[in-house]
């Protein structure tokens, strides 16, 4: 028998992913996210007659920690069984060295990030269009920089539907999306690698509680100015959370959570290949 690459084994698991009943889980979370942000703040918009550009949306769930944590939880509870190969585990791992089973959970991880960001994206824009109101452009709209001015009480009985101030000042809407999307993925791409290491070292019942628990602390504290605030994920996967509120003056820049997350990356990639050759992966069927 020939030997699995990379590839092969890792297309064959992402296609068994797609057709599993939990992914049902992420339609339902979208279907969720639509109805508590998305929808509240189109009907808004069409209720004060300020039209909203086409992304909004999209950063409002993105780059706001109330909607955004809900991604990372998703991914924990959708990989809770990470990494697992089924009846073909042991053909899988008769067939390939160690350190290309590692490498192919993480080019998997990153495939379900990916695919769980492109699901959500996709699905907010689909119904962007239909409700309509919406402008195009790569500016910030009337709904989101003229409503508080001309309607402040209605502004601040709906906070939550409205960007805030700290992500509106530092940049363009596109830009800012591009910043969000890619930042929110590494964090969910760190997240899966967490899951994998602790499942190598035999921590299977404790390590979904442990992930969740430094997912939702994270969110929690991310709002602070503690300073150990930068020592959770969540802190850098939000692009607001880079700036003060008007001023461009950082704690650490966007460069900076980009080097965070490869460095973690990295250093959770070879902490998994390292403890994989200590222990046999075809006999301890507790993995």
């Amino acid at each position: 028998m020939g030997r699995l690459n990379i590839v092969s084994v890792t297309i064959e698991k992402y296609k068994r992913f797609l057709i599993t009943p939990q992914t049902i889980m992420i339609l339902f979370v979208l279907v969720y996210i639509i109805e508590t942000a998305v929808s509240p703040m189109i009907t808004l918009s069409k209720e004060t007659g300020f039209e909203y550009m086409i992304v909004e949306p999209l950063l409002l769930v993105f780059t706001n920690t109330r909607y955004e944590i809900v991604l990372p939880i998703l991914v924990v509870v959708l990989l809770s069984d990470f990494p697992e190969y089924g009846n073909d585990r042991i053909f899988c791992l008769t067939r390939m060295t160690k350190k290309k089973w590692v490498l192919s959970e993480l080019v998997y991880a990153i495939l379900v990030g990916v695919t769980t960001v492109v699901v959500f994206s996709v699905g907010i824009l689909f119904y962007v269009l239909v409700r309509g109101g919406w402008c195009l452009g790569n500016s910030w709209s009337g709904y989101t920089q003229e409503l508080y001015f001309q309607n402040p009480e209605i502004y601040e009985a709906n906070t939550n539907l409205f960007l805030k101030t700290d992500v509106v000042a530092q940049g363009k809407p596109v830009e800012v999306l591009l910043y969000g999307i890619s930042l929110l993925i590494l964090y969910l791409v760190l997240l899966s690698l967490g899951l994998m290491l602790c499942k190598l070292f035999r921590l299977n019942l404790m390590r979904v509680l442990i992930l969740l628990v430094i997912t939702i602390s994270g969110s929690i504290v991310c709002e602070t100015s503690w300073i150990g605030r930068w020592a959770f994920p969540t802190t850098h996967a939000l692009f607001g959370t880079h700036f003060e509120t008007f001023l461009s003056k950082t704690e650490v820049s966007i460069a900076g959570s980009y080097m965070f997350f490869a460095v973690a990356i990295i250093l959770l990639t070879a902490l998994c290949l390292v403890r994989s050759k200590h222990i046999d992966l075809l006999e301890d069927m507790t993995l």
